[in-house]
């Protein structure tokens, strides 16, 4: 504030203002002041209390001069807010630049009132200019973002949802089988089921069942039923594949149990459908 009191830049009072009727002479006063404070920058950024302190009155009584000074045309005042947000940052005023400058104005007294403005013209060009520069970084910006859009997880699981839920469709048009499959798809999906997973369930339940619906329908209550992770189990495939044995089976499906009390005709029976390799050697797994 003492740096503000100590700068020794001229006030001016033009006889437009100092003769309007519609302002106090305190608010005449503060026009000067505000004139001033202009002449360094463009425009005047102190704020109320160092005015209410200056002039010994209550920030209330500065906030009232302002306002008259603005509503008659002769000053304008601009709030700077903080980025992003409603809070006021700082108050710039600035001498309206309608005012007249009187002709009968001694020469000196022109250059200051004519310095103040054109101040407060070239500020207002940067700090345009400045704006205008952000608004354009800010509008390329977004649009660089909207030409790349970065797909959330929450989307993601959404678009893979209706994705799913289309392939249940797509799968059949018997009202009974879709309303199952929806069942069974809604508990397993709770347990991260993935397009490509789905797709291989209903290719393996289309495999097995074949025309039948009672088939479908049945397997597919099945593992609801059971909580199954699949609607086909694997061994169920391979039967359905009508393979000679399962994969890593030696006993060509005989349960091994069978083995313990076989009769002599039944035990070279059991192994002679044992796989052998070309030489006639068991095979191992």
């Amino acid at each position: 504030m003492d740096e503000l009191i100590q700068r020794n830049y001229y006030a001016v009072l033009p006889a437009n203002v100092r003769y309007d009727k519609n302002i106090t002479p305190n608010a005449k006063l503060l026009y000067a002041e505000i004139t001033a404070l202009c002449n360094d920058k463009g425009y005047c950024w102190a704020g109320n209390a160092y005015f209410a302190e200056l002039y010994g009155v209550t920030k209330t009584s500065i906030s009232n001069w302002i306002s008259s000074l603005q509503k008659n045309g002769y000053i304008d005042v601009q709030l700077i807010y903080k980025e992003n947000s409603k809070e006021i940052q700082s108050r710039h005023i600035s001498i309206a630049n309608n005012i007249p400058i009187q002709d009968n104005l001694n020469t000196y007294t022109k250059n200051i009132v004519e310095g103040i403005q054109k101040n407060f013209t070239d500020n207002t060009k940067i700090i345009n200019t400045k704006k205008d520069e952000i608004i354009s970084k800010d509008i390329i910006t977004q649009k660089q973002k909207s030409l790349i859009p970065k797909e959330t997880k929450k989307a993601k699981k959404t678009k893979d949802i209706v994705t799913m839920r289309n392939m249940i469709n797509a799968f059949t048009e018997n009202e009974n089988i879709r309303e199952k499959l929806l069942e069974y798809f809604n508990m397993r999906v709770k347990k991260g089921l993935q397009p490509n997973q789905w797709k291989i369930i209903l290719d393996d339940l289309r495999d097995y069942a074949g025309e039948s619906a009672k088939v479908a329908i049945d397997k597919i209550n099945g593992s609801i039923a059971g909580g199954y992770m699949q609607i086909i189990a694997p061994w169920e495939k391979d039967k359905k594949n009508n393979f000679a044995k399962p994969k890593f089976d030696n006993t060509a499906g005989r349960k091994a149990e069978a083995v313990v009390n076989m009769s002599k005709e039944e035990k070279e029976q059991f192994e002679k459908s044992l796989a052998t390799d070309d030489d006639g050697n068991l095979i191992q797994f």
